[in-house]
């Protein structure tokens, strides 16, 4: 059996399997991934992702150089038919840190229900929307599909069929190509055959004709079929949770076992080969019929709001590989959505929207996105290379007509806890390009944690938000007044 390894520094740690036992930490820096085996591959996947391999000659030992200085989060080598994991933590927050950070966000309505996604189109899965979507509408599917079984719609289908010849129109072509490939038992000897072979006729045994009968394939049934596939995958995927209370997973097991008993059932047991294949749009009895019109429904809510669309990459809710950056900025603009008291204006926390992300009491926050024109515009807006800078925060008084740009740096210093050097000359750059006096930067430093760098009339305050017990109450007693004296008049069209 292959085994694997991660060295780091001078430490060897052995890899188990995924299914063997828990996954080892080591720290979040370059680590060496040694594979051990026979006939090793000159490729390897890690995350789903390829990486080369550095073989030795006979291809028994290799080695793949891994960079996870911001990698806090699981890591899955995928060697042969087996699966193996660990972790990398950093020296900022670390692994439970990050999974704090999403309790918070969960807590503050976007993990109970609806889904986080990323700027570049990745949505992180959690079980706890997994759970809502099913106690929401697993119920509706079992009705559905139950009033579907009951009395499903059918449609005339010509297919062929292979035997004698009794009714039903020739196939021609198809049947002398089953002749050919089996001429001896497909044939008999007779003094009128069809066939004529030297001397000898003969006439076929079977023939391929083409009849007409009562067909339960149709796009509407096979979409509803994958829905009852996909409910019972997910299922599956809650099963192995063991943050799972009992009653929940009682009521899992009940719920699983009227999906796999609709599933042995026809119509469903007869499309489980073609039920993958079916059309975006609704057909004509999804539109026309009451139970097929609540199965298209449930269809795409479930592959579409649960990130299941083919532009989206979804990641499991425990491989946060390389997105500590994002689930910190989408920690942050959840605090500053309830510190200014304003609500969430969709159902997902999505970069690059033009229309404001957080909306409500005389406050607009727009997220990782371009800040809103005539109100932030830049000399290069009109220049001969235009740039196009998303600071990730764009805080408006929408009474007073002022703004404020922020920006969230998942760094820190390890000793003092201050900010690096290098990410307040970031913020200068969003200060310079759109003729700022104040900017506003967060970073996971000490708790309950602000300080000024100002200068000659500029200013950059620093935050440092963790995810600490009352991290909301500070954050609106606190930050929000000190932000509020960086607010700038917004400029005039």
């Amino acid at each position: 059996m292959p085994s694997v390894t991660v060295i780091v520094g001078r430490e060897r740690i052995s890899i188990p399997t995924l299914s063997s036992g828990s996954a080892p930490l080591v720290p979040a820096q370059q680590v060496l991934v040694e594979l051990e085996g026979s006939s090793l591959p000159s490729e390897v996947l890690i995350n789903d992702e390829p990486h080369p391999v550095v073989l030795t000659l006979d291809a028994s030992r290799g080695h793949v150089l891994l960079d996870r200085y911001r990698s806090t989060g699981f890591h899955c080598v995928q060697l042969g038919a087996e699966s193996y994991c660990f972790g990398t933590v950093d020296a900022k927050l670390q692994l439970d840190g990050i999974l704090e950070l999403l309790k918070v966000i969960g807590r503050e309505g976007l993990s109970w229900g609806n889904q986080l996604m990323f700027s570049d189109g990745v949505a992180i899965r959690d079980v706890r929307i997994d759970y809502a979507w099913l106690r929401r509408a697993g119920r509706r599917v079992i009705s559905a599909c139950t009033d579907i079984a009951a009395r499903p719609l059918t449609q005339q289908a010509a297919t062929v069929y292979f035997g004698r010849a009794t009714q039903g129109r020739l196939k021609r072509a198809e049947t002398i190509a089953k002749l050919r490939a089996d001429p001896r038992t497909l044939l008999e000897e007779h003094p009128r055959g069809v066939i004529q072979l030297g001397n000898k006729r003969f006439m076929p045994r079977r023939v391929c004709t083409e009849r007409l009968s009562i067909s339960a394939d149709t796009p509407a049934n096979r979409r509803a079929t994958k829905l009852l596939l996909g409910t019972l995958h997910l299922l599956w995927s809650l099963k192995t949770d063991t943050d799972l209370p009992k009653r929940p997973r009682i009521w899992l097991k009940l719920v699983e076992d009227q999906v796999s008993s609709l599933l042995d059932n026809y119509p469903f047991n007869s499309l489980l080969r073609v039920c993958h294949r079916v059309a975006n749009r609704p057909s004509g009895p999804e539109l026309a019929d009451q139970r097929y019109r609540e199965t298209y429904e449930l269809y795409d809510d479930l592959h579409n709001l649960l990130g299941w669309t083919p532009s989206q990459k979804v990641v499991d809710r425990f491989s946060y590989i390389g997105y500590s950056d994002e689930i910190y900025q989408a920690f942050v603009a959840v605090l500053l959505g309830a510190a200014f008291g304003t609500k969430a204006t969709r159902p997902y926390l999505k970069g690059d929207l033009a229309a404001p992300s957080f909306s409500g009491s005389g406050w607009d926050i727009y997220y990782d996105t371009k800040p809103p024109t005539p109100g932030y515009i830049s000399w290069r807006d009109y220049s001969s290379r235009p740039a196009s800078l998303t600071p990730d925060y764009t805080i408006i008084d929408t009474v007073g007509g002022r703004g404020l740009l922020a920006d969230a740096k998942y760094r820190g210093n390890a000793g003092g806890g201050r900010l690096p050097s290098t990410s307040l000359c970031e913020c200068q750059v969003y200060m310079q390009h759109f003729g700022l006096k104040n900017f506003a930067v967060f970073y996971p430093g000490k708790d309950r944690f602000m300080a000024e760098v100002k200068g000659d009339g500029f200013t950059i305050l620093e935050v440092s938000i963790t995810p600490f017990a009352g991290v909301a109450e500070w954050v609106k007693a606190e930050v929000r007044p000190a932000l509020e004296t960086l607010l700038e008049p917004l400029k005039q069209a």
